[in-house]
């Protein structure tokens, strides 16, 4: 739902992009995707205006990658407390419990 903008790019032509993915976004002006049941992409075009054709004719450098969620883990729940020990100031300490 968000574009993400990348404004330098490698001499061989690479570039890397950090985007935060959800399940869901709200399109301006446009009722709420659920990409866990509606195919949802990653796109990179190869023009900043792709809607502009003398600007760049050809897509084929253009590359949508389909994104898949699964299911939501939930939190995992402590069912057994570590041991209490005693251990020196200044000491490391190692805490081992089960979920």
């Amino acid at each position: 739902g968000n574009a993400v903008y990348v404004r330098q790019v490698g001499a061989d032509g690479t570039f890397s992009v950090t985007a935060k993915l959800t399940e869901t976004f709200t399109p301006s002006g446009a009722p709420a995707v659920d990409c866990r049941t509606t195919a949802c992409f990653v796109t990179s075009f190869n023009s900043h205006d792709s809607t502009d054709p003398t600007w760049m004719p050809s897509r084929a450098q253009d590359v949508a990658q389909p994104l898949t969620f699964g299911v939501e883990v939930p939190p995992a729940t402590v069912t057994q407390q570590p041991v209490s020990r005693k251990v020196r100031s200044g000491a490391s300490a190692v805490f081992t419990a089960a979920a």
